[in-house]
């Protein structure tokens, strides 16, 4: 009888021996990554388009930004540039949904008709997949992306959706008359 379970034992203790040898084995979802292995320094171009906006904003020689769509004007370099740095370093959280493909699908992130899309393009010409952007998660404050180039429902922080929320108005220059010192002779 003795001898009977402790072979019992053994037998259980193998098979939950090998069960975690299984899951140790297995690899980790990648989480906490970077979308865009890219420095602000190198985007040239952002494209913000979405039901109440088309907005396109180049950065020029002098590494200036200026908007072009839908208006050809100055723009705010630090707003800008805040954007700029929120798609460089836009981490990723978590992989919510793997193939979240037609439009039920995406319609439970907000996606289907996503608040903004962002599209890149860096400075050797190279454009980046569309970053959609959705609604925020029900718990936690986080949102939920979508990249154009894969099915796959991400979750990121919800500070990103401030700076891709930014309107024209957000962005342009605010500076009345644009004069330095050397160019005024009276006051």
């Amino acid at each position: 009888m003795q001898w009977r379970n402790t072979l019992l034992a053994l037998v259980v203790l193998g098979i939950i021996g090998g069960f975690a040898y299984y899951i140790s084995r297995q690899p980790e979802a990648q989480k906490n990554y970077k979308l865009f292995n890219l420095a602000p320094a190198e985007i040239a171009r952002i494209e913000l388009h979405g039901p109440a906006r088309d907005l396109v904003v180049e950065r020029t020689a002098l590494g200036l930004w200026r908007i072009v769509k839908p208006v050809a004007t100055a723009a705010d370099n630090r707003a800008v540039d805040a954007v700029a740095n929120a798609i460089a370093n836009l981490e990723i959280i978590d992989t919510v949904d793997t193939s979240a493909q037609t439009a039920t699908d995406l319609a439970n992130f907000g996606l289907e008709n996503p608040a903004v899309t962002i599209t890149v393009t860096t400075a050797d010409q190279r454009v980046l997949p569309g970053i959609m952007v959705g609604r925020d998660t029900p718990i936690g404050s986080n949102t939920y992306i979508k990249t154009t180039d894969k099915p796959a429902v991400l979750s990121i922080s919800a500070g990103f959706t401030a700076e891709s929320g930014r309107t024209l108005n957000d962005l342009r220059s605010h500076v009345l008359i644009d004069l330095t010192a050397d160019q005024m002779n009276r006051v």
